[in-house]
């Protein structure tokens, strides 16, 4: 199990200096896209609940594919009636990563 990070920030050196890039045009996903149904009655739902989740992400130790991680804070059993599952393996690909199918983990 690799470390986990709440920010991330890309940049591309040219030689000479760094140039940032949004995260948005290097990792294509975000918390909804763990959502079930509807994504703004379903966080909504959430919060009346006060079943609270973040999306952090687990870099690798080898390789280069990044683990997306929804919830952290409640247990599996809280997250299932408003998600698809809570995990996402983000595949490296020439400069940006791949969206793969969204999974269950069991912690």
């Amino acid at each position: 199990m690799g470390p986990d990070v709440e920010k991330l920030h890309f940049y591309i050196y040219d030689g000479n200096s760094y140039k940032f890039i949004p995260k948005a045009d290097v990792i294509p996903v975000c918390f909804d896209d763990f959502l079930k149904g509807n994504k703004e009655e379903t966080n909504r739902k959430m919060g009346e609940n006060e079943d609270y989740a973040s999306l952090i992400f687990q870099l690798p130790q080898h390789g280069k594919n990044i683990i997306a991680k929804f919830g952290n804070f409640d247990s599996y059993e809280i997250y299932t009636p408003y998600i698809i599952g809570n995990r996402m393996i983000l595949v490296w690909d020439d400069g940006r990563f791949k969206r793969s199918e969204i999974y269950w983990e069991k912690k």
